[in-house]
């Protein structure tokens, strides 16, 4: 079988465990409903977390901007080229160091948005303080 039939029998095997519908960024959940269609691009690309050549099936949906940074982040010191053979082991660190850059981006985000909340807390107790009387479902 050829490399080119052998990635896309990948990628519609990858379709159906995935979904169709599986097309938001997995760290901000940006789906480009809302913005223009790019030609050449899709707004929400699917980011193989070690790198296609270590595992092909391993990854998340991610927005150009966040797909971008985890991409460049892992040139830095994660192998891509598929023309070098590399060992179960060494395929493993490329797993291990992806999910932590991919980590990374999401503990940042997660902590921005905790600020964020905070900061409507704040303001809620500030400018209404009857709020902590409503019902939360708790």
């Amino acid at each position: 079988m050829s490399g080119d039939i052998r990635k896309e029998v990948r990628r519609e095997l990858r379709k159906l465990r995935l979904g169709h519908d599986v097309r938001a960024c997995a760290l901000c959940g940006e789906d480009g409903e809302n913005l223009l269609k790019r030609a050449s691009r899709r707004l929400v690309e699917f980011h193989h977390l070690a790198g296609e050549a270590n595992d092909p099936d391993l990854g998340v949906f991610l927005c150009l901007t966040h797909h971008t940074w985890c991409t460049e982040q892992m040139r830095l010191g994660i192998p891509l080229s598929r023309s070098e053979r590399r060992s179960l082991l060494e395929r493993l660190i490329a797993v291990l160091r992806g999910l932590s850059i991919f980590f990374e981006l999401a503990a940042k985000l997660l902590g921005h948005w905790a600020d964020e909340l905070a900061g409507l807390v704040s303001d809620l107790d500030g400018a209404f303080p009857a709020w902590r009387e409503l019902d939360h479902g708790t």
